[in-house]
């Protein structure tokens, strides 16, 4: 991440490498085991980027919504390996920092229309830097309240799983897909989970 922020070539090359040479690696070790080899890797790579994108590579139209599209095409291909999702949030790895992980969560569910309620500050933040600057606020502010930001967020994110796997159980119970709910409905599912 610091070798793309700086803008710098040489520095990105590099980091580039890096994660390079773990592929090489570890695609080496998979052939020595027989597993397989970089070849196998780059060409499933491949099939997955034409299989997830066939508005692009196979002539189809767009299925509605692009990222609602991924995540059906997603979940088909797990029901094809015979390990349907539990959940949309599955697949969030449970070490990212927490705020990364909020976002994934957050993104994944709205995906499928879960657009949970938020504090209604009085900001308008609508850049980057503001962003930033309210981000690092907070971690003042939970600093002098010795209270551990990473902490609370983190607890924060797994009540947002917990719900989010409550509204999946409920839809499931009523035989719908999440995608299925008006954005009403959803609020109303959302709700009632509380």
């Amino acid at each position: 991440m610091d070798a793309i922020d700086s803008g710098d070539p040489a520095a990105l090359r590099e980091e580039l490498g890096d994660l390079l040479f773990h592929v090489v690696i570890h695609a080496q070790l998979a052939n020595e085991a027989g597993a397989f080899d970089l070849a196998a890797v780059a060409r499933t790579a491949g099939e997955k980027l034409v299989r997830r994108h066939p508005h692009v590579f196979g002539g189809a139209e767009l299925d509605g919504d692009l990222l609602a599209q991924w995540e059906r095409i997603k979940r088909e291909e797990r029901a094809d390996k015979g390990t349907p999702e539990q959940s949309i949030l599955d697949g969030v790895p449970s070490t990212l920092p927490a705020l990364y992980a909020a976002e994934r969560m957050l993104d994944r569910a709205a995906r499928v229309g879960i657009l949970p309620a938020r504090i209604d500050l009085p900001l308008d933040v609508d850049d980057a830097d503001q962003l930033g600057e309210l981000l690092f606020d907070l971690a003042a502010l939970a600093r002098e309240q010795g209270l551990e930001a990473e902490d609370a967020l983190r607890r924060a994110t797994r009540r947002f799983r917990d719900r989010v796997r409550e509204v999946e159980g409920r839809a499931r119970a009523e035989g719908r897909d999440l995608a299925s709910y008006s954005a009403a409905e959803m609020r109303e599912l959302w709700e009632g989970t509380a």
